[in-house]
């Protein structure tokens, strides 16, 4: 499934799922208003083995597009084995510290209810979340 989305009078642009988790995983990334070289790495280990064509596509849209506007259009996108791939690899994203954070949190909390995602859902991938990104001191006896 595609979507088309129009930017401006005469520009048009087709938006894969692919697109879509792209889109989602820029307005994560970016929602604090910058991205630094390991989330544009992010981006680029989740778009390899895709064209260029989708990247340029997501970078064209969230330019043009408010935060919501750019969630809905994932919303409109994803079905629903991508929901959850969507709201999964968000989680992961906003929570390196195990921790959930303003304004991730605020984002995420959007996503979740554009997606339409069962909070039970969400709360199993954060348990998982929070006991894979916890540093843990060992100590020696």
């Amino acid at each position: 499934m595609s979507l088309l989305v129009r930017l401006g009078v005469r520009e048009e642009i087709q938006l894969s799922q692919q697109g879509a988790l792209l889109l989602s995983v820029m307005t994560m990334i970016c929602i604090n208003g910058d991205m630094d070289y390991d989330e544009v790495a992010i981006i680029e280990r989740m778009n390899s083995g895709n064209s260029a064509n989708d990247w340029e596509n997501v970078y064209k849209i969230w330019s043009n597009k408010s935060t919501q506007e750019c969630i809905d259009i994932v919303a409109q996108i994803a079905g629903e084995t991508e929901k959850k791939t969507i709201i999964t690899n968000l989680i992961n994203l906003a929570m390196p510290d195990a921790l959930l954070h303003e304004p991730e949190k605020t984002l995420l909390v959007a996503y979740v209810k554009a997606l339409d995602i069962d909070i039970t859902y969400v709360e199993q991938v954060m348990d998982v979340i929070r006991i894979k990104n916890q540093v843990f001191f060992i100590r020696e006896k």
